[in-house]
């Protein structure tokens, strides 16, 4: 995406967003390194890098508001599904979803330094999208994930993101996941975040960022043959509740 260039906020990006930025990222994940090598479980960090994400948000001076918080239980787990606007929608649930979970991510971040070790510390999951065999088997590993932690799930399903603002086609591997775990899917619609920093672009414009949990979908009667169905219903509801 093409947008006009407003030089103080690009200078702002710069001197100031971006670098705090960074060195509060290579500082969490140190500590979150350290940490779990010493033996820390995961899940007692939680906060900790949930507190991350939200001074991140902070930086870019974009606030994050929160709506349907109710439809969901912190203590239960889902398959939580999002649309994918731009950089700041990983820092705006990481930071104001509830429930702890793991994140499906592209194979290429294990490679960012520090970021990739502090992530896979964590226990999320990385996605080898080279093959339709290697994503399939990333998943069970995240199924296994959430088999012995009773974990929830956070996916992408349009694998990246979106470089017009509209939401992109889904694909079914979080469908798959819900089918063999037989877990609630619980729909979220970002707005705000492509307006921040969209795909393509270096600099950030602060602007608000919604967050919005719509209600469980229950996945007791999903199928092979109706899986369909469910993608394009639960497609409509996050494209609707989405400013394009």
């Amino acid at each position: 995406m093409k947008r006009k260039i407003n030089p103080f906020w690009v200078l702002y990006s710069y001197i100031i967003c971006f670098p705090l930025s960074i060195v509060y990222t290579a500082f969490t994940s140190i500590v979150t390194i350290v940490m779990i090598a010493l033996g820390m479980r995961a899940e007692r960090l939680n906060s900790f890098v949930k507190l991350w994400a939200k001074v991140l948000c902070f930086l870019a001076l974009s606030a994050v508001r929160v709506e349907g918080r109710n439809n969901i239980d912190p203590q239960k787990s889902y398959i939580f599904i999002s649309n994918h606007q731009g950089n700041y929608d990983i820092f705006s649930i990481y930071g104001y979803l509830p429930n702890r979970f793991a994140w499906i991510m592209k194979e290429e971040l294990r490679k960012v330094p520090l970021v990739g070790k502090a992530c896979a510390s964590l226990g999320h999951v990385f996605i080898n999208r080279s093959s339709k065999m290697k994503s399939m088997q990333s998943l069970q590993k995240a199924e296994q994930i959430l088999k012995e932690n009773n974990t929830s799930v956070v996916l992408f399903p349009e694998g990246t993101r979106t470089s017009t603002g509209k939401v992109g086609m889904f694909k079914r591997g979080a469908f798959f996941m819900a089918r063999d775990l037989h877990m609630p899917i619980v729909p979220m619609s970002l707005n705000g975040s492509f307006k921040v920093m969209p795909k393509g672009c270096w600099w950030i414009v602060p602007h608000s960022i919604v967050l919005t949990f719509h209600k469980p979908i229950d996945t007791e009667e999903l199928t092979q043959d109706n899986m369909q169905e469910y993608i394009d219903r639960i497609h409509e509801m996050i494209r609707n509740d989405v400013e394009e």
